[in-house]
This record gives structure tokens, C-alpha cells and sequence, in this order.
């Protein structure tokens, strides 16, 4: 386990409330509780006391004010969700993985760091939300292991905040309806481009998040890749970001921005386009 040094709380207490900036307020006596309250105020008696050595042990560091508010608005996030699962009945993992036999750190104790590592690095800030509804859901998913929680955490932080908002769109059942294009087809401006190489970076070959259905042509019968965006779905490796990092809470209204960014057409850059297109076929 991690050893505290003096100012370890201060320094929780200090990114807490930075992260709160970032989240939404947060009352000082929540940020007291979290940090120095019994460990069910962060996710029981199993999860809670890695949550907060965790915190600290990140906190400790020199940190600019930018990363103490992601670091922070990070474990806030983790922290409501534990909460969240909490109050629905749900228990925090007992499979070992927030405890330790020989004096190393835990899995669960290296899986927050990981995050909120990820969180101080991300430049995105609407990714740290996210980042930490994914520890709060790793530490009830006893399934996932330590390598798993590992790709999970490496992958989000790959991932842009377009292509969250993308598997959102591909995954989500409330909608908004996906538009009826073709991934990587019909791109009128750079902006326009850039989402749909976003689109495709997700799909076929790639990191394949998502798919379509095979078709087959009526004269020859060969089955060919679907990219119809109406027609995809997640795959595993889609479905478990998108369950982990809850993305099917990010904003309707973002979604349907990153949407009717396919589709957005710019004349002068859509002319640009055409021209590099005429250059390149000479």
C-alpha cells in the first residue's frame, strides 16, 4: 500500500476542488468526505481506501492547475458513479482485485492511477468525465481483469472525443438518427473529412469498434464491407468502451453536432478539395 506523507490530504483536497471546477460544484463537505470520510463515501469498504490512497498518491505531484482540475474532475466522476451503482444495490468487486498479499500495489490500486494519469494528460477535457465513469465501473465488473481494464484505459485515451461521441451515436437507443451516408464517402469540406476519417478510424481494418452487416451483390454473390452508417452496430471491443466510459450519457446535443459534421459543406474548402482531387488525377 502507499505510504501518506504529511499535506497528502491538503494536496486531495486541492485537486478535488479543482476538479470541481471542471464538473460542477461540489460542496466542501462532500470534498471532505471523499477524501476523509469512512471509505463508503468512495465505493465501500473494499474500493474505497484504494480510491483515496490513489488520489493522494497522484495528488502529491507537482501538477499544474489545468491537470489538478482533470485529475480531480476525474475521481469526482469515478466517485459518483461508484456512488451511483452503490445506491442501486449493486457491490463493489471481491475478487482481490483492490488487495494485496506480498506488499505490492493491488491491480485496482495500478487501474486508478492509470486513469488518473490519463485524465492529467488528456487536453480534451470532455474525455475526464468519461475516463472516470470507467474506473467507477471497473471496480464492480469482477470480468475484467487487470489486462483488460489495461486496453480499456489505453484505448480511451487514444480515442478522440469525436470518435466517444461517435460510438455514442452508433450505440445509444434514444437516437439521434444517424444519417444516411457512407463512411468515408462524400465529404464536401475539411471539417466534414476529418470526422469522416474519424468515422472510418473506428471501423474496418482499424480498430474495428464498429461494422455493418456483410452484403452480398445480386450478380457475383461476393460479400463486401457494408459502410453504411445507418446500418453499423458496436462490436466488442466498441460495446465494452462504450458500457464502461457510460457513453451513452454524453449530450444529445453533441452528438448531433459530430453528426451534421459529416455532412457539413463549406464552399470554398469543398473547392479546394475538388481542385487537390483534379491535381492528384493528372
Amino acid at each position: 500500500m502507499i505510504q501518506e506523507e504529511p499535506g497528502d490530504e491538503a494536496a486531495a483536497k486541492r485537486v478535488l476542488e479543482a476538479g470541481a471546477e471542471l464538473t460542477g460544484g461540489v460542496s466542501g463537505a462532500v470534498v471532505g468526505l471523499l477524501i476523509g470520510g469512512p471509505a463508503g463515501a468512495v465505493g465501500g469498504a473494499i474500493a474505497g481506501p484504494a480510491l483515496v490512497s490513489g488520489l493522494k498518491e497522484v495528488a502529491r505531484r507537482y501538477l499544474s492547475h489545468r491537470e489538478e482540475a482533470r485529475i480531480g474532475g476525474a475521481y469526482l466522476a469515478a466517485a459518483s458513479g461508484v456512488q451511483e451503482r452503490l445506491e442501486a444495490g449493486q457491490e463493489v468487486r471481491s475478487d482481490g482485485f483492490f488487495t494485496s498479499d506480498n506488499g505490492d500495489r493491488s491491480d485496482g490500486e495500478e487501474i486508478i492511477e492509470g486513469v488518473l494519469l490519463a485524465a492529467q494528460r488528456e487536453h480534451q477535457e470532455r474525455k475526464v468525465q468519461y475516463l472516470g465513469y470507467l474506473l467507477a465501473n471497473v471496480s464492480f465488473e469482477s470480468t475484467i481483469n487487470a489486462y483488460l481494464a489495461n486496453w480499456a484505459i489505453e484505448t480511451a485515451r487514444e480515442l478522440t472525443w469525436a470518435q466517444l461521441v461517435l460510438l455514442s451515436a452508433v450505440g445509444r437507443k434514444d437516437g439521434p438518427r444517424l444519417p444516411d451516408i457512407e463512411i468515408g464517402v462524400g465529404a464536401s469540406s475539411w471539417n466534414s473529412w476529418g470526422i469522416h476519417r474519424q468515422l472510418a478510424n473506428l471501423g474496418y481494418a482499424q480498430r474495428e469498434m464498429i461494422h455493418g452487416k456483410s452484403r452480398k451483390t445480386e450478380r457475383l454473390g461476393l460479400t463486401k464491407i457494408n459502410l453504411s452508417l445507418t446500418e453499423q452496430e458496436l462490436s466488442t471491443a466498441g460495446d465494452l468502451i462504450f458500457g464502461l466510459m457510460w457513453l451513452d450519457r454524453i449530450p444529445v446535443e453533441d452528438v448531433r453536432g459530430v453528426l451534421a459534421s459529416l455532412e457539413q459543406a463549406d464552399p470554398k474548402e469543398a473547392e479546394a478539395l475538388e481542385d487537390e482531387a483534379a491535381l492528384d488525377s493528372d
